[in-house]
């Protein structure tokens, strides 16, 4: 990863939730108040996301969880790895990269409005097996020192096509793809 610029985790959620990707129906704000809901998974980060959680999907290194909660209507999670890391994340396919590129700005936006000036945020590239797929926008703060939320956008290319995908990533450092150098 480069630090240069504005993976499986969370980016989404945001412009959804603030009512900016009408532009594609299939996705709906799954919260009354979004900001509330980003302040209460901070809150509750420590422990896991325990009032979060819905049903549970055991695999052999990871947990995951639906969202009782879901910034983006039905699709949010929050995943529980092996050695006790946890993330709420959210993910959405775009249709074009108009659309995704919307809702990452947007995102980015709402969150440094919702989350306050005792927030710093980072521009990256993302890097994946030496080239581009993307960008991401992460936010950090020193009164949660291992806690990392960021928001990426993901253009995969699959041969000549390609594919958006927007992610909201909300948990432990460690584990969110832009938090690598």
């Amino acid at each position: 990863m480069t630090r240069s610029g504005p993976t499986i985790v969370l980016v989404c959620a945001m412009t959804v939730v603030t009512g900016c990707a009408n532009r594609d129906a299939s996705l709906s704000q799954g919260v009354d108040d979004p900001c509330a809901t980003v302040q209460g998974l901070i809150a509750e980060y420590p422990e896991g996301f325990p009032s979060y959680r819905g049903k549970a999907n055991n695999t052999r290194n990871i947990t995951t969880y639906r969202a009782k909660k879901d910034l983006v209507a039905g699709h949010c999670e929050i995943w529980q790895w092996g050695n006790g890391d946890t993330a709420y994340s959210c993910s959405a396919a775009a249709p074009s990269i108009d659309i995704a590129r919307d809702r990452y700005l947007k995102s980015v936006n709402y969150l440094m409005q919702c989350l306050g000036p005792d927030w710093s945020t980072v521009e990256m590239t993302r890097d994946r097996d030496g080239e581009t797929d993307g960008q991401l926008t992460r936010f950090t703060s020193g009164e949660h020192p291992d806690l990392s939320v960021s928001v990426h956008l993901i253009d995969e290319k699959r041969g000549p096509k390609h594919s958006y995908t927007n992610y909201l990533y909300l948990g432990t450092d460690a584990q969110d793809p832009g938090a690598t150098d």
